[in-house]
């Protein structure tokens, strides 16, 4: 699979309190949001953004929630 690069980086929020990753490819800024415990309407947006991006259903990146279709 081939590498979706960003120019420039975007940084994304590590789960390590006050550190940012610059990222500079879809597919590790992905990685990254998949470690988030909080899945507000930011992340599902910059999920879907990344999703988009590799064309990827995003319900196939979500984790699953009991009793949510």
């Amino acid at each position: 699979m081939a590498t979706h690069w960003f120019s420039p980086p975007v940084y994304v929020k590590t789960d390590r309190p006050g550190v940012t990753y610059g990222c500079n490819n879809v597919e590790g800024a992905a990685e990254e949001l998949m470690k988030w415990a909080k899945m507000g309407p930011k992340w599902r947006k910059a999920v879907q953004l990344c999703a988009d991006k590799r064309s990827v259903r995003l319900s196939r990146l979500l984790p699953r929630r009991r009793g949510v279709p």
